[in-house]
């Protein structure tokens, strides 16, 4: 990690009765609320440099919105847990085990009713702007509701995190294309200190050797066996999912049959890249701009299945949700993490610009971060556009990949998705800190790197927050521990 770059903390989980406030019954299905022509909408901005003025405000915000539905059985969940969780701290009778399964039971609630709370206040908030029923009081409501979930659910901006953004994004620009760096110097000038590269790379050699050589002797007859299969072309489609099937069958993990309950796997082409859900152990394999050559599949297997699905399901067999769906502030490191994962596998360095960089650095700029003014969409795409050298209508710049026309539409998007106007959307903020964390926490640890992975892939938990890792412990210490 450069100097002077401490490890950030992570938002603590606020407290339920904060989630608690009342919010009317949602008046219609939620499953209005979801992407409506997203993919009609980049296209058109690709061709255009426009994008309509809430042009995403009834996309989804997670997969999972039938969470909203949920609101009233989770709040009735949550007040028991916290009246059993009181009288267990008042006595001492019961056992340990006890006394941690309703710890983890609040913190899952809290988690779930985060979740629920964030789609229902916005839902609730888009349907008064489009009765003209929103109210200034209704308004204040919900974007409470929405800044509490969210500082429950991601990490908030922050100054520091951009600033290393900028730096690798800008460095990029100006050692590549001097004319877009001179213009976009002169265009936003917020941008002129950013420069200077970050030269130092943020896992020593030594520790890097040490990681490729445990990962390349665990995986490379792994894969050396589903090229036999499956064949050296790339992967797509159903090609890619019966490869990603036999990667987690040899990781151990078990598949849903006629005789076991295991993870489900399918194709969906309305699901754009790879999704991991750990809730109903389900994995994706949706579209692709492109399909996947070896070494991109190596690394989606790294960090989809080593890293997310593989605590996922060591979550699972502690039989703790919260460790199967995430205590809260895993956001940073569970991401993280994968992004680390991949660059140990790959040998490909991490302080290189990469898509990370340009997810957090448009978050910053759309909600006013970096220049103290909130900006629209159109503005959040160009300003997406700009940085990546890219512009719209220019055959040239749609090629597919990270660096995309298209790629700055998905940063926009996820910027704006399901929020109420004055708000954004900080899911896009877990990577790059995650990646400057979990770095620094490998880099420092004194384990070999098998048994750091091991200890990794517990489950999801963060190993910098000393209340996850208590948990880990007392998880251990009773014999549930995966």
């Amino acid at each position: 990690m450069p100097a002077g770059i401490e490890l950030h903390e992570n938002i603590k989980p606020t407290v339920i009765d904060d989630l608690q406030t009342p919010i009317e019954k949602l008046k219609g299905p939620v499953e209005s609320f979801v992407p409506k022509g997203n993919k009609e909408v980049i296209e058109h901005a690709m061709q255009t440099g426009h994008i309509q003025a809430r042009a995403f405000a009834d996309c989804s915000m997670f997969d999972d919105t039938d969470l909203a539905r949920e609101q009233h059985k989770l709040r009735q969940e949550a007040k028991r847990t916290a009246e059993v969780r009181k009288i267990l701290a008042e006595s001492e009778l019961l056992p340990e085990s006890a006394q941690l399964d309703m710890r983890l039971a609040g913190l899952f609630i809290g988690q779930s009713l985060a979740r629920a709370t964030v789609v229902e206040a916005a839902a609730q908030d888009r349907q008064g702007e489009l009765a003209g029923t929103l109210t200034d009081d209704l308004k204040e409501r919900y974007l409470r509701q929405v800044d509490i979930s969210q500082e429950i659910l991601f990490p908030l901006p922050d100054h520091e995190t951009a600033a290393i953004a900028a730096r690798n994004i800008m460095s990029h620009l100006a050692s590549t294309n001097e004319t877009q760096f001179a213009h976009v110097t002169a265009k936003y000038e917020f941008l002129k200190q950013f420069e200077t590269p970050l030269s130092n790379e943020l896992i020593s050699g030594e520790k890097r050797r040490e990681w490729y050589e445990m990962l390349h002797e665990k995986y490379d007859p792994i894969f050396a066996g589903i090229r036999e299969e499956v064949g050296d072309a790339s992967l797509e489609r159903e090609t890619l999912l019966q490869a990603t099937r036999l990667f987690m069958e040899a990781q151990g993990i078990p598949l849903d049959g006629p005789t076991s309950n295991g993870w489900t796997t399918r194709y969906d082409k309305d699901v754009k890249g790879f999704r991991v859900d750990p809730n109903i152990r389900e994995v994706v394999v949706g579209r692709r701009d492109e399909p996947l050559d070896q070494l991109g599949f190596e690394k989606l297997m790294m960090h989809e299945v080593v890293i997310h699905v593989t605590r996922a399901e060591n979550g699972y067999q502690t039989g703790y949700p919260a460790l199967q769906n995430g205590l809260p502030g895993n956001a940073e490191p569970e991401e993280g993490t994968g992004l680390v994962i991949e660059s140990l596998w790959s040998g490909e360095p991490l302080n290189q610009v990469s898509r990370e960089d340009y997810r957090y650095l448009v978050v910053c700029y759309s909600d006013g971060t970096m220049d103290g003014e909130k900006h629209s969409e159109e503005e959040t795409y160009m300003f997406a556009c700009d940085v990546m050298g890219l512009r719209p209508g220019d055959e040239s710049s749609k090629q597919t990949g990270d660096m995309s026309l298209s790629q700055a539409g998905e940063h926009t998007l996820r910027a704006f998705r399901g929020m109420p106007p004055e708000r954004r959307m900080y899911s896009n903020l877990a990577y790059l800190p995650g990646k400057l964390n979990m770095a620094a926490y490998i880099n420092s640890s004194e384990r070999p790197a098998a048994d750091t992975l091991a200890w990794l892939q517990r489950g999801k938990s963060n190993p910098l927050d000393p209340e996850h890792e208590d948990i880990m412990e007392q998880v251990e210490r009773i014999g549930r521990a995966a």
